[in-house]
């Protein structure tokens, strides 16, 4: 009927219009930022704990790593011990792991009693050096494939790094526990092309240590500091903490490949370190 003037728009329908409204482009910009923000803090480094004397950082890195810093193969992993470690290993047959020591986030002197890692106990290993590389650790290297470890180990996380004057430490926690709440799991399965070795894996852009589907692994020779600040005069030490059962020791020291290492000087010519 053209007489007949159009329907006015129900209250519902306004209702609905006033909520498009709501949801225009000033609310899609505001989201827009939130994401800008939130990704600006994931790509930020976390500080985890600060020493005392204001030289030494413990931190969680979440900024890429840039690709100009070149890598180095593995395939193997080794703790160096003096001579009176060894001799206790061979007789005993194992090795004894350790709580952490020396600076850190998690040491347990510094964790409540009902925390994960209070009794936490690992041994310590390291990408292996060339044989004619010094080592300041001691003269007798036990060294593992790196494959069977990770064969056994199936649980890989990243603990910390931490910032020394001269160089940046990587502690990466080899274990069967689960401890998803509390790290961050490293996953080293980066696609590597030869020859360069790079990139890495775009999910795990700050990771020292990549593999090429478990078969080719590498390691950084170089890592940035704290929030990029610094210079590491003497580059990278990746460590693996291994969280071991007894049988795990034993099985660490039948498998192990045992060579001599020359033990670093002490400086001094008239005073070298004794198991020199």
């Amino acid at each position: 009927m053209s007489g007949c003037r159009p329907r006015r728009p129900s209250g519902k329908d306004n209702k609905s219009k006033s909520k498009e409204r709501k949801a225009g482009p000033s609310d899609r910009d505001n989201k827009s930022k939130s994401k800008e923000r939130k990704v600006e803090e994931e790509v930020e480094d976390v500080l985890l704990k600060n020493h005392e004397n204001g030289n030494l950082i413990s931190w969680g890195p979440r900024r890429p790593i840039p690709d100009s810093i070149k890598s180095v193969p593995f395939d193997r992993i080794a703790r160096v011990v003096h001579l009176d470690e060894a001799f206790i290993i061979d007789r005993c047959g194992r090795m004894e792991p350790r709580p952490i020591t020396d600076f850190s986030a998690f040491h347990p002197n510094g964790l409540p009693d009902d925390h994960p890692c209070k009794k936490l106990r690992v041994l310590w290993f390291s990408p292996q050096e060339h044989p004619d590389a010094n080592s300041k650790y001691g003269n007798i290297e036990f060294s593992l494939d790196i494959h069977w470890v990770l064969d056994r180990w199936k649980r890989v996380y990243h603990i910390e790094n931490i910032s020394y004057p001269t160089v940046t430490l990587c502690r990466v926690l080899l274990t069967n526990t689960d401890y998803g709440e509390l790290f961050r799991k490293y996953a080293p399965t980066a696609t590597i092309e030869e020859p360069c070795l790079l990139p890495l894996s775009n999910d795990h852009l700050c990771n020292p240590w990549a593999s090429n589907k478990g078969l080719l692994h590498i390691v950084r020779k170089n890592y940035p500091r704290y929030k990029g600040e610094g210079f590491n005069k003497h580059g990278l030490i990746l460590e693996f903490l291994i969280e071991t059962t007894d049988e795990d020791t034993r099985e660490i020291v039948r498998r192990s490949e045992k060579r001599l290492r020359d033990h670093l000087p002490s400086g001094d010519e008239e005073d070298d370190l004794w198991c020199q």
